[in-house]
């Protein structure tokens, strides 16, 4: 009965035309209380899809239009959506927010930066339990980035190296990071990988796990991709400054239509313009300066750490992968560092329109990124199109940006569904 009057009551204030967003947010505390809070940051259950299996969201054609999801049980799942339609997300405390604010300068926390891009296929920072060791201790509740193989299949992110005991009182027990894929397969890590408990446990529930030492690296996950959520709103991965304690953090980058290496912003800045990036950090890296968002796109040049040649199944002699800092975009208009071959867009592409821009870069993008054997799914393509598309082919933009919650899709992407516990007596990067 009570139910029946709520409801009522509902339709009462639906019909007097409420417009202050009380609705909105009556309406998501009762479906919260219907079942668990999906804010709440417990490991995924196995009754639920595991997020590697997830395809990423597509750009919808409306900005105001909630995006499908599909996975491989043919079933389809929403970016969570208030009733009028706009994204929302939920920050940890469980609150729910609606519509993200614009960022201004001079507001709290607002500061500038820039974007730059990159896509090294290693193993993520924040994917070794040493690297995500806060104050003195690892994060509670423990949330470690997932790594993936070269098939973009799920595998542990450490493992007790066996040559210890957790028994053993003298012989305090250590534990390892899975050794990142560009590594030799005679690395030291890799063998007393295989030789653990965990890589045997692991190859029973992944008997198609690669048994070859040169495929069992750990690389970074391929649905780990930009998605478009609206046409002014998507969501990333990418290395921000800051060591072990930015793990997991999100920032909401906007960009303002200016170029961070010149004054002279190209028209691809121009048509970036206003747009909403919200950026999770599974990386850290000494080279990435203050400020600086480092956005992981498949195509955005392997960087200082080239571990893209092996899942991709093609070297750089092979195939046209863009330059090793700028990737794919770079080589729209410098010269080919491999092949000498000048390319379309001469004059640093000064006189190119938008539309001349995005094209070179889909061009390259579906070159190397089409029918790749280990991604079947595509993510790796859809991408790369992402930065034509939504990102408007843009190279290094200044934002202004801000530390803000997670988004919940960022976040079930991000953690690691084995490696739901810290490793035991692993304090502060001691013994792991």
């Amino acid at each position: 009965m009570r139910l029946f009057l709520l409801a009522v009551g509902l339709v009462v204030i639906l019909i007097s035309g409420c417009s202050d967003g009380k609705l909105n947010l009556l309406l998501v505390y009762w479906g919260d209380h219907e079942e668990p809070s999906s804010s709440s940051r417990e490991p995924s259950s196995s009754s639920r899809p595991s997020s590697s299996s997830m395809q990423p969201y597509e750009a919808p054609s409306s900005s105001s239009q909630a995006v499908p999801v599909s996975s491989s049980s043919s079933q389809e799942e929403t970016l969570p959506s208030s009733s009028s339609g706009l994204p929302v997300y939920s920050s940890p405390s469980g609150i729910i927010l609606e519509n993200i604010p614009p960022l201004e300068l001079g507001g709290a926390d607002v500061k500038r930066g820039w974007a730059s891009r990159y896509w090294d296929g290693c193993k993520p920072t924040c994917s070794w339990p040493s690297n995500i060791a806060v104050n003195g201790a690892l994060p509670d509740p423990f949330v470690i980035a997932r790594n993936c193989d070269m098939r973009n299949a799920e595998m542990p992110t450490y493992f007790l190296d066996p040559r210890t005991s957790p028994d053993d009182p003298w012989n305090l027990p250590r534990y390892m990071g899975t050794q990142c894929g560009k590594e030799s397969p005679t690395n030291d890590i890799r063998q007393y990988f295989r030789t653990s408990v965990t890589f045997q446990e692991h190859l029973l529930r992944n008997p198609n796990f690669p048994t070859n030492p040169n495929e069992d690296g750990a690389h970074t996950c391929f649905d780990m991709i930009p998605v478009a959520i609206n046409d002014t709103l998507a969501y990333a991965f990418g290395a921000t400054p800051g060591g072990g304690g930015a793990c997991g953090k999100c920032f909401q980058l906007q960009f303002d239509g200016t170029w961070a290496p010149d004054p002279r912003p190209r028209v691809t800045h121009s048509a970036l313009k206003g747009k909403t990036l919200i950026v999770m950090a599974s990386n850290t890296g000494h080279d990435v300066g203050d400020g600086q968002f480092d956005i992981m796109i498949p195509g955005g040049g392997t960087g200082n750490y080239d571990c893209f040649s092996r899942p991709l199944g093609k070297s750089r002699l092979e195939i046209d992968r863009g330059h090793q800092n700028g990737g794919l975009l770079s080589s729209c208009f410098w010269v080919d560092e491999f092949t000498g071959v000048a390319n379309e867009l001469r004059d640093a592409g000064w006189n190119a329109t938008l539309e001349e821009w995005q094209a070179c870069l889909r061009r390259k993008c579906r070159n190397v990124f089409s029918n790749v054997p280990n991604d079947p799914n595509g993510y790796l393509l859809k991408g790369c199109l992402w930065h034509a598309d939504w990102f408007m082919a843009t190279d290094n933009p200044n934002v202004l940006y801000k530390e803000i919650p997670c988004p919940q899709y960022l976040r079930d992407k991000y953690k690691s569904t084995i490696d739901v516990t810290p490793p035991p007596g692993c304090i502060s990067g001691v013994n792991c």
